[in-house]
């Protein structure tokens, strides 16, 4: 008779203990999917930003490449015009190439498009569209992102990184 007795009332204290558990595991499912999801976006969010700033490196890197290897400009060649004057590079082809690459490849949340890049050559900003360039002069692009994410944005209010890149080459 004493089995029986303890028998029953292992069961009813079982049964007790398992329906209270029912909300709880609810709960401590909702705060844990909604922190595990949080996590997995960010961590999204991070691998699109490191993209975005691979992507700028190159971009900035092949206007650089391309300032470095000078054109010669036909028309301004002349029976009587000096041959170091004929070296250019053209800065509208050199910044074409580089919003190309930029605007197809950048990732963004947002409508806004990557910045103009700039041209410096002699640390100065190119303004003309064919300065006339040397051999081992520096020509120097910067390029830059502001990249903001759907996850970071909503955590931490209006986050804005801006990303930038620089490349250095010199003209050959």
């Amino acid at each position: 008779m004493n089995a029986d007795i303890g028998h029953t009332r292992s069961g009813l204290h079982r049964s007790i203990g398992r329906g209270s558990q029912h909300g709880a595991t609810t709960v401590e499912f909702a705060l844990t999917i909604g922190l595990s999801l949080t996590l997995m976006f960010a961590i999204i969010e991070f691998a699109v930003a490191m993209y975005n700033q691979g992507v700028l490196v190159h971009a900035t890197r092949l206007g650089a490449r391309e300032a470095s290897l000078f054109w010669v400009d036909p028309p301004q060649i002349t029976s009587d015009s000096d041959p170091r004057q004929d070296q250019r590079i053209h800065r509208d082809t050199i910044l074409d190439a580089i919003t190309d690459w930029t605007e197809n490849f950048v990732v963004s949340f947002t409508a806004e498009d990557p910045g103009d890049p700039v041209l410096r050559l002699r640390g100065a900003t190119v303004a003309a569209a064919t300065p006339v360039v040397a051999p081992g002069d520096e020509v120097r692009i910067d390029n830059a992102f502001r990249f903001r994410g759907p996850v970071t944005s909503v955590l931490s209010g209006a986050f804005d990184y801006t990303q930038r890149a620089r490349a250095v080459m010199r003209v050959e």
